[in-house]
């Protein structure tokens, strides 16, 4: 996820008004408006999600504010994938997400098989009652249930992805393998 500032200037029209008098003032906002640099894409990038348009008096001064709601229109993934890619990036395209889905519940139980259980995800660890079986989706609801486990999910979602190859066994390995030459 990527930490923006609270407000971000995309757009102002400069008004002089009379005592009294209204005026209406319209711009359009373009997709550039809400991306920002992405340098493992080499590329501006647009996250998909809720974003809040405000109308300022000045940089403190909120006079309306309204919610809209944004939509990655295509999938993006970084220039090259590797093993260094984040499990949350090699998951933003249909096979990695296939492979991340099937793997991770496994790379899970082997760091527990290991004794090397990261801070974040001892509560979900913990809680999971088929952590086998757990997908992305479903660290994501299971940790939103933990006072702090959304950590756990931001954690999962930024280790590379040679950890699930890792800690998953042969299968892992040559599949992700086959997915890398590919790309």
């Amino acid at each position: 996820e990527v930490i923006r500032p609270v407000r971000e200037l995309k757009g102002f029209e400069k008004v002089e008004l009379a005592p009294g008098e209204e005026k209406t003032v319209s711009f359009t906002l373009s997709r550039r408006a809400f991306a920002h640099w992405e340098s493992g894409f080499s590329d501006w990038r647009v996250e998909g999600g809720e974003y809040r348009i405000e109308i300022c008096e000045n940089a403190e001064s909120v006079i309306l504010s309204c919610p809209v709601e944004v939509r990655q229109l295509y999938p993006l993934r970084p220039a090259s994938l590797s093993h260094g890619t984040s499990i949350g990036d090699f998951s933003d395209f249909e096979k990695g997400r296939r492979y991340v889905d099937k793997y991770l519940g496994r790379m899970l139980m082997g760091m527990r098989s290991v004794n090397f259980i990261p801070g974040e995800m001892v509560g979900v660890m913990e809680k999971c009652e088929n952590l086998e079986k757990l997908d992305l989706d479903g660290l994501k609801k299971l940790a939103a249930t933990i006072p702090g486990g959304m950590d756990a999910y931001w954690a999962a979602r930024g280790m590379p992805v040679s950890t699930i190859a890792a800690f998953s066994g042969e299968e892992a390995k040559a599949e992700l393998r086959a997915i890398l030459e590919e790309s």
